[in-house]
């Protein structure tokens, strides 16, 4: 039976292994990460394990690594069945494509390393300390204006965080957890923590620090009830969706309750033209243009007075 936070594990050790790493370094690894003694012939049936599953490993002589190169969704498919297992499904919310998840770590150097620091800080609530570029144009706009009035970063934000849960849809993956917005590890100024969720490929310069316990109540069912796939809250919208069959016509519409204007506005104009929203919020409207999306390409409208307002 297959162990899957130590097949986790190996996996972050090959991939951080850029020259190579020994079956006996690998052993020393998992006995340091509170595994109790695997023998060394158990580590060396995890790196045929590997293979059989069609995971890039390279081996060469005593040394093992993983192929930054390789195709990576035979990787995600076996990072998926870890992710799904009883080891880690109390922390997984939502769910994913092996091939949707190499696509959005495609320009990650360490995918596997930093899920397996994130989901096992999770289980173990130790709080993660990174540096965090926004993932949105408007909050990054928001904060180059900061920049000018106050002595803050233009780029970066940096974050404390209790990650709670590791949340994975079919277009981003994050964190979400308990923010603090005070840098110091001082207990006295560890206070008014707020929920927060954090874009994994927005997060650099990650570390990991103290065990610290929950104190807000942060429920993902009910955060993201109304979402596409799986979004980060706001005000929540009721709306229909239109869908286009191959040759151009109608082919039924929908009514659809989704949170925030981003989310819905991403999934709709993913389609390319095949999915509009018919007579949109004023809202959703105002955020098309923020972000520059072409009117015809997302919305219809069927009185004139809407698009006008």
């Amino acid at each position: 039976m297959i162990d899957h936070r130590l097949a986790l594990l190996l996996l972050a050790r090959l991939e951080q292994a850029t020259e190579g790493i020994s079956t006996a370094d690998l052993h020393t690894a998992a006995f340091d990460a509170g595994f109790s003694d695997p023998d060394i012939r158990r580590i060396q049936r995890y790196l045929n394990l590997f293979q059989k599953r069609g995971i890039g490993l390279t081996r060469n002589k005593r040394l093992s690594k993983l192929n930054p190169n390789c195709d990576r969704r035979d990787l995600f498919h076996f990072i998926k069945e870890i992710l799904h297992s009883v080891s880690y499904n109390k922390i997984l919310f939502g769910d994913f494509s092996a091939v949707e998840a190499s696509l959005y770590f495609e320009s990650h150097p360490a995918p596997v390393s930093l899920l397996h620091t994130i989901v096992e800080a999770c289980l173990s609530h130790q709080l993660l300390v990174f540096d965090y570029t926004p993932q949105t144009e408007l909050t990054r706009e928001k904060m180059k204006l900061r920049a000018l009035f106050a002595p803050t970063r233009k780029d970066t934000i940096p974050v404390t965080l209790l990650p709670l849960f590791f949340i994975a849809s079919k277009a981003s993956f994050m964190v979400l957890g308990e923010f603090f917005p005070k840098q110091s590890f001082n207990k006295i100024v560890l206070e008014n923590p707020r929920d927060r969720q954090y874009e994994l490929r927005g997060i650099a310069n990650l570390q990991v620090g103290e065990v610290h316990k929950p104190t807000l109540d942060i429920d993902p069912r009910v955060r993201y009830r109304n979402s596409v796939n799986v979004w980060v809250g706001g005000t929540e919208y009721s709306i229909t969706l239109e869908e286009m069959d191959t040759v151009g016509k109608i082919a039924c519409r929908r009514q659809k309750k989704v949170n925030g204007e981003e989310e819905i506005l991403s999934y709709v104009a993913a389609s390319l033209g095949k999915i509009k929203i018919v007579d949109p919020p004023q809202e959703i409207v105002q955020r098309a243009a923020q972000i520059g999306l072409p009117t015809e390409l997302v919305f219809r409208f069927t009185q004139a007075s809407d698009k006008s307002n």
